[in-house]
């Protein structure tokens, strides 16, 4: 079975006219950490094992977020 959904950090980007609007990722470590381990457990309950694939852009305004979720999982 394949799960798709948002990567579990805390981030935010407003939404505007642009193809791609910036995206500001929380300074916040540890909340993000705290924020992903809930979301991975609750994910492993319903599903068993998991294997999580970073597939975002490694460019642009979404590299932040996919440097933040490489971090989170290491």
């Amino acid at each position: 079975m394949q799960i798709r959904g948002s990567i579990p950090l805390i981030w935010t980007m407003k939404p505007n006219m642009q193809w791609s609007p910036p995206v500001v990722v929380s300074n916040n470590f540890d909340e993000s950490f705290q924020a992903a381990k809930i979301h991975i457990k609750e994910g492993n309950e319903e599903y068993q094992k998991q294997y999580m694939v970073n597939l975002i852009d490694k460019k642009g305004s979404q590299q932040k977020i996919g440097n933040k979720f490489t971090e989170l999982l290491s």
